[in-house]
């Protein structure tokens, strides 16, 4: 399920919702792990959901709880080669928000068959003012995209991220969140799976 909404400024526009699903048989061991952080006023708040031992990540989510429409999410892949866990992390906009909320992560994980056939791919934009940024994060021959996630630091937001229709590739798309040109970047993951 995904959901948006606008913030207390509104939106004059037109803007759409669309969502992906990667869908195959199960894999050995699947298992949906998550983790809600504590319900604060913080300007940031991050939390991690960990797959259990010998389990890793082939896909991540996240979700804001409360917000008021006004905390952007971000999601990310941990790890080097392979994926143990995935961190979800709110901010709050740029006039902030006064109410409490909280972060869900959500770790997608399996028992694999030999680690060699599971690979994340991490690509990073450049940091400068370009907005916005498009990035793609492309899976090595022989595997194909489970799963993908984007991380923005501020005052970029993540505004897309979506796989190519061949599961080849991830791409995220981010934009700057400020009325002020500032100098960010945007992080893609693949995770990618023989």
């Amino acid at each position: 399920m995904v959901a948006a909404s606008e913030d207390q400024t509104g939106f004059a526009g037109t803007w759409a919702l669309q969502a992906y699903a990667i869908c195959a048989d199960p894999p050995p061991g699947l298992q949906i792990v998550s983790a809600t952080g504590t319900a604060g006023s913080d300007a940031f708040q991050a939390v991690t959901a960990s797959c259990p031992p010998g389990k890793f990540a082939i896909g991540a989510g996240g979700r804001i709880n409360g917000g008021g429409g006004q905390v952007d999410l971000n999601t990310i892949a941990e790890g080097g080669f392979w994926s143990l866990r995935t961190t979800a992390g709110g901010t709050e906009d740029l006039d902030g928000f006064s109410g409490t909320w909280s972060v869900t992560a959500f770790a997608v994980c399996v028992t694999p068959n030999s680690l060699f056939d599971l690979q994340i791919v991490r690509v990073q934009s450049a940091s400068d003012s370009t907005t916005p940024k498009i990035t793609e994060a492309s899976c090595p021959s022989g595997k194909r995209v489970t799963g993908g996630t984007a991380f923005s630091s501020i005052p970029g937001v993540v505004a897309s991220v979506s796989p190519d229709a061949n599961r080849l590739r991830i791409q995220g798309i981010a934009r700057n969140n400020s009325p002020l040109p500032g100098t960010w970047n945007l992080t893609v993951v693949a995770f990618c799976a023989s």
